[in-house]
């Protein structure tokens, strides 16, 4: 984006007089950092060029990656187990809740990589979820159920990577 002269004059004047910051990048077409990096460059009498760098992808933290990974493969064995069932009716319906499961499951997997703070809460509600089943629900304690339930409600919560990976989103 080239900008002239005047309007860089007109950018620094509006920011002079307590224009805000979020106005002047709007009315000018910038980003907060474009208007910022102006002011700066007036100050030291400089004119720096405005240039947009191509934003830079995150890379998921272990904790997330994790998470993610015990959805997706409970997501994909409580999809096998329903495909396989003959108690559940006809082919086409075990194929349905397989197909429901397939979308439940996988959309809280992507929440989770992508730091969707729904997701995150949903897939908590369902680890929770399997504690207590775990542990109430049969005649013996699930050590697996309980065991993942709890993994992935500590790896949503308690490392600071992964607060700050749904913080930030």
């Amino acid at each position: 984006m080239n900008l002239g002269d005047t309007e860089r004059e007109q950018i620094v004047a509006a920011y002079a007089t307590g224009a805000d910051v979020g106005d002047i990048s709007r009315q000018y077409g910038l980003t907060r950092d474009d208007v910022e990096m102006i002011v700066a460059a007036d100050a030291d009498g400089d004119v720096a060029p405005i240039t947009h760098p191509t934003p830079q992808r995150r890379r998921a933290p272990a904790p997330i990656v994790a998470a993610m990974l015990i959805v997706a493969l409970y997501g994909l064995v409580q999809i096998a187990a329903s495909a396989t069932n003959p108690d559940l009716g006809g082919p086409a319906f075990r194929a349905g809740v397989s197909v429901v499961g397939l979308l439940f499951y996988g959309l809280i997997a992507v929440g989770i990589w992508r730091g969707v703070r729904a997701a995150q809460w949903v897939a908590a509600l369902g680890g929770a979820l399997a504690v207590v089943a775990g542990v109430v629900l049969t005649d013996s304690l699930n050590v697996v159920a309980v065991a993942a339930g709890a993994l992935l409600v500590g790896l949503l919560f308690v490392p600071v990577q992964s607060r700050d990976w749904f913080a930030g989103r």
